[in-house]
């Protein structure tokens, strides 16, 4: 894969004075978060390590 779109938005219509603390807190974390779900993990963290405790076998 070469490109992916992924968007997610919320918008209320109305005079900005009038809005709620619970609408402004919903509109803010669909906008800021909601497209995270989509596409997992933020890239600039590498995946965790795994260690492993078996011996390794001998070649042959």
């Amino acid at each position: 894969m070469t490109v992916l779109v992924n968007s997610a938005g919320l918008g209320r219509f109305g005079p900005f004075a009038e809005l709620t603390w619970e609408q402004w807190d919903r509109t803010f974390a669909v906008n800021t978060r909601g497209n995270l779900p989509g596409v997992g993990p933020p890239p600039c963290q590498p995946p965790p390590v795994r260690s492993s405790t078996l011996p390794r076998s001998a070649p042959g």
